[in-house]
């Protein structure tokens, strides 16, 4: 999200290494801490609802992250989170909550097209 803030606030010009660097770093990190955590406070990994958390969990903050990058695997990890937390809604017994995951996902999906569209476009223009 940093990473995003730090490209509107300066009209998506490419930001120096350094920026790159620390976001990298703190994604990473939060993810090392989260799963660790996760990891050491169930002594290991021992149910499917735990699976689905790690999958929420590496779905937002990479599709952020990736994203940011305009990389479109950004939103493959997006899907990740939204299909796991709506498995997680499901199990805990809220329909609402999952169908609402499901419809997002579908605007996701619509992201990911538009990014490989424009990753395509912009990569056959450069060549041409």
């Amino acid at each position: 999200m940093l990473l995003g803030l730090y490209l509107s606030w300066h009209g998506n010009r490419k930001p120096r290494k350094f920026i790159y660097y620390v976001v990298t770093i703190l994604t990473y990190t939060s993810l090392t801490i989260g799963v660790g955590f996760s990891l050491k406070h169930h002594g290991g990994i021992t149910s499917f609802t735990q699976l689905l958390e790690i999958g929420v969990m590496f779905g937002f903050l990479l599709s952020g992250y990736y994203i940011a990058k305009n990389n479109p695997i950004g939103w493959l990890f997006f899907m990740l989170g939204n299909v796991s937390m709506a498995g997680l809604m499901y199990i805990q017994n809220a329909p609402i909550l999952m169908i609402q995951q499901l419809v997002s996902l579908f605007f996701v999906i619509y992201g990911f097209v538009k990014s490989i569209k424009y990753k395509l476009t912009n990569h056959s223009t450069r060549h041409a």
